[in-house]
């Protein structure tokens, strides 16, 4: 079965609001830590794709790939149906509702790197995925855009000569 066909099958067994701004697909991308011995990338992704799979659901699974990006850096894509229980439809036993909102959440965000890190060290994995870039929370769109015209100052000062 294709990955759109599972997924359209699996999207059928739910609830999901009728609105147009419902996520009925996510996805997390791991980059394998640069440091990382080669002959430890394929333990690396199986224990990442097990994470993600007890997280989110085999049975919300759609597809998980690795391959690498343009530079050469190997990650995985692992895409989900954002699945949360739904008291409202049917109990929590057996209602289940797309919410990306309920499953995305602040808290997920803020969790979800600590948690793959303790997987991995649990699994006898020596991959640092808590680094600069996943240390210190998400940032606004404004503190982007601040931090990239610090930098880019920083640059051009650098190659003016006087």
């Amino acid at each position: 079965m294709s990955a759109y066909s599972y997924y359209t099958q699996r999207k059928a067994g739910l609830y999901v609001y009728n609105r147009a701004d419902v996520k009925t697909l996510a996805a997390w991308i791991v980059t394998v830590p640069r440091d990382l011995p080669l002959d430890q990338h394929e333990k690396f992704f199986a224990e990442s794709y097990r994470f993600l799979e007890n997280r989110y659901g085999e049975e919300n699974t759609v597809q998980a790939i690795v391959h690498q990006d343009e530079s050469g850096q190997p990650h995985l894509h692992y895409c989900f149906i954002p699945v949360a229980s739904d008291l409202k439809h049917g109990g929590e036993k057996s209602g289940e509702k797309i919410c990306a909102n309920d499953i995305l959440n602040r808290r997920e965000l803020r969790d979800f790197h600590p948690a793959l890190q303790k997987h991995l060290n649990d699994s006898g994995l020596d991959a640092r995925v808590l680094n600069g870039a996943t240390v210190g929370g998400n940032k606004t769109v404004q503190e982007l855009k601040s931090e990239r015209k610090f930098k880019h100052q920083i640059n051009y000062n650098e190659g003016v000569t006087f």
